[in-house]
């Protein structure tokens, strides 16, 4: 048996492991309105929560590309640049709120943080 729950208790997702029917229960964990310090990957991605542009600042090295993909693993936006870069702005259009999951690559490094949506 499993059990996720808020901080104040509340039952977001429970089970018993058995599956004989399919049913989707969306939650999201820990979506803050604070700004969030540069991660130990060496990436900051800003604001968290988004009203659809983050603002992504790498710390050191430089990427080639990025993707954005759901929860499910689902690649949903991603691209390859050249020249490499630092700083990127990129926009969340056509997304619907949600938590996603946000992947820079670069110089043999590779950095992940989660973004959450919100319209």
């Amino acid at each position: 048996d499993y059990e996720v729950a808020a901080e104040d208790g509340t039952i977001l997702v429970n089970g018993d492991g058995e599956f004989d029917a399919s049913a989707a229960s969306p939650f999201c964990i820990l979506a803050s309105g604070m700004a969030e310090v540069m991660g130990q990957d060496g990436m900051s991605v800003l604001p968290n929560p988004t009203t659809g542009v983050v603002e992504v600042v790498l710390a050191g090295w430089n990427a080639e590309g990025y993707q954005v993909l759901d929860l499910s693993g689902r690649i949903l936006l991603q691209e390859r640049t050249q020249p490499a870069w630092g700083r990127k702005a990129i926009r969340l259009d056509g997304l619907a709120e949600g938590c996603y999951v946000l992947i820079a690559e670069g110089q043999g490094r590779r950095a992940v943080e989660r973004i959450v949506l919100q319209y």
